[in-house]
């Protein structure tokens, strides 16, 4: 769990976007990309998570790892976007 340090969470500098660290080969965690929540997003993030030890910023980091994971899922073909007339 990354733990929150003024402006930063373990080690990774938030500036307008969530940045979602994955560990590499030597065990250090880097950044992988930054994900931005819309204003909408990060309300929708607040409101959907209802576990109460959860504070907004894990709430937020939550939803910006699925977001991520149904970018990557999508890119693959593993959850096909639904066509849009």
């Amino acid at each position: 769990m990354l733990k929150r340090v003024g402006p930063v969470l373990a080690g990774l500098a938030l500036v307008g976007a969530l940045a979602i660290a994955v560990p590499t080969a030597t065990g250090q965690r880097q950044p992988s990309s930054k994900v931005t929540l819309t204003a909408e997003e990060r309300q929708i993030a607040r409101t959907s998570f209802t576990a109460p030890d959860m504070t907004n910023e894990q709430k937020e980091l939550a939803y910006a790892r699925n977001k991520q994971r149904l970018q990557k899922m999508r890119s693959n073909g593993e959850y096909p976007q639904p066509e849009r007339n």
